[in-house]
């Protein structure tokens, strides 16, 4: 879906170029029409909206300047929030600029805002949840010493229905659990409930004062807006080794 920028904005835009313009910027005779992909996207970190800025046939490039700045998000280009687009004809002599930005995982509406010869155009884009579907645990072993000896970091991955990150700030809570089902007793530090922009919770964890050679279930489950546990879940065993 191609969308049109407010054709009120355009009149508004086109009438201050040709009331404040110089003769040695852009003049009523280099206007433009600017396109927008979209108008909305989702806070994955990886959706894209792309811009297309057409110049007037009779535009000069080397007296055009265009700077590009957005709020959070960033320019596939840059891979910053600010970037400079240098105009260029296409293949059919029109003069063109194109920029594509990329959403972050902070569900916040973003505003690119474009400085053409000082001239600003501002455009916004909807930002809709990235909704976690998945929620798979990550170790760096499988085995851990008892009596609070050994360290234990593990990290809950959540993605959503197409295995991309979810919007930040979705919480998790982790348990333990020995093999009859009781609680497993263990201590949980540096607890991130929350997951941060790569869609990762953690947490580091000790096993308690139980018995060696047994094994123990850690389990992760996402909580939904209220703070109640959902279905998304995910757990592992690891096996309890007696500390030397």
């Amino acid at each position: 879906m191609v969308i049109f920028f407010n054709m009120r904005k355009l009149f508004y835009f086109i009438f201050v170029s040709f009331l404040f313009s110089c003769t040695d910027e852009v003049t009523f005779g280099d206007l433009l029409d600017i396109r927008q992909s979209r108008d909305f996207w989702v806070s994955d970190g990886s959706d894209e909206v792309t811009f297309v800025l057409t110049f007037n046939e009779d535009a000069k490039e080397e007296l055009i300047k265009v700077e590009a700045e957005i709020t959070n998000g960033t320019f596939v280009d840059s891979e910053s929030n600010k970037i400079t687009i240098k105009p260029i004809r296409d293949i059919k002599k029109n003069l063109k600029a194109m920029v594509t930005v990329k959403s972050s995982t902070v569900n916040l509406d973003s505003e690119v805002e474009f400085n053409i010869n000082q001239y600003i155009y501002k455009a916004t884009i909807t930002s809709n949840p990235s909704i976690p579907a998945n929620l798979v645990l990550k170790t760096l072993g499988f085995s851990i010493d008892n009596n609070f000896e050994e360290a234990f970091p593990i990290d809950a991955v959540l993605t959503n229905n197409e295995d991309k990150n979810v919007s930040k700030g979705n919480n998790v809570i982790f348990k333990d659990f020995l093999s009859d089902g009781t609680s497993g007793d263990g201590k949980f530090t540096k607890v991130i409930s929350s997951s941060d922009h790569a869609s990762i919770a953690k947490t580091t964890y000790f096993a308690g004062q139980i018995s060696g050679n047994q094994k123990i279930l850690i389990k992760a489950i996402l909580l939904d807006e209220n703070g109640l546990e959902t279905t998304i879940e995910d757990s592992i065993e690891i096996l309890v080794t007696e500390a030397n």
